[in-house]
């Protein structure tokens, strides 16, 4: 029962979110609040009460359950008709790689009334070298790397909180209309989000886990961080500063270059 109350309030949240771009407020409004009633109805989801904790083989169905949710909702209607301003400019960048007018992935480009680096165009690129400039290769680069977040999510919060709130977790972030939308859209954005899941789940993973090495290779994912969108350069001043400069009220990390490998803004 509590399964099926959360996918409903997923689809719920879903539905009243198009409805709401689609100017129906009540519509929307009251799917939206019949959303949150579900997401919080199941108690036995919410308590502190975990029970038996489930198998190695049902928490790998549950990821990969989940994943199939996120790819889902990010494939569906993969190529509609027209084109958002983002998207456009992103295909255009992309055939200024391939025809060699762009030779770095850390060149900086201009991007409507942003300025970015070259590195998230790349696999749009790649993708129109391999299978075609068309719109679904246009967007199938942002889309697998925002099905990606779903189990790399997992991976962070289960070593932490265990497989439940872990799943909990991804399955908002699979149905979330927020991170559909931006997977079809704004790959800079999903690049850097991907990005910061990618080191966060491998710090996670050594710290918890018996392959120490994977803390210091966290530090490419989140160093790549810097050269994909604005809000992604956020997260890596502070793990960078606690580790060289460390101070007598600061939490001791163990040393790895995850914790040093982001260049200063």
């Amino acid at each position: 029962m509590g399964a099926l109350a959360l996918i409903l309030a997923a689809l719920a949240g879903l539905a009243g979110c198009w409805l709401l771009a689609d100017a129906r407020w009540l519509a929307g409004l009251a799917l939206l609040a019949a959303s949150v009633a579900l997401w919080r109805w199941p108690a036995s989801i919410w308590d502190g009460a975990h029970g038996v904790e489930r198998s190695p083989r049902r928490r790998r169905l549950g990821v990969l359950a989940v994943t199939a949710l996120a790819a889902g909702f990010r494939l569906w209607r993969l190529d509609p008709p027209g084109l958002w301003g983002d998207d456009a400019l992103n295909g255009l960048l992309a055939f200024e790689i391939l025809d060699g007018a762009i030779r770095s992935p850390f060149q900086i480009v201009s991007h409507s009334h942003s300025n970015f680096h070259a590195l998230t165009i790349y696999p749009i690129a790649a993708a129109f070298r391999l299978f075609g400039a068309d719109l679904w290769t246009l967007r199938l680069p942002g889309i697998l790397l925002g099905i990606a977040g779903a189990p790399l999510l997992y991976g962070i919060v289960a070593p932490l909180f265990g497989a439940r709130p872990a799943l909990l977790a991804a399955l908002i972030y699979a149905t979330a209309p927020a991170e559909i939308s931006h997977s079809k859209q704004l790959i800079q954005i999903v690049a850097g989000q991907f990005c910061l899941l990618a080191g966060l789940c491998l710090l996670v993973q050594g710290w918890t886990g018996r392959h120490r090495w994977l803390v210091s290779a966290a530090g490419l994912p989140l160093a790549a961080c810097v050269y994909t969108y604005h809000s992604a350069r956020a997260p890596g001043p502070r793990p960078r500063c606690s580790r060289c400069w460390p101070s007598s009220s600061s939490p001791s990390f163990p040393p790895s270059s995850a914790t040093c490998a982001i260049p200063a803004p």
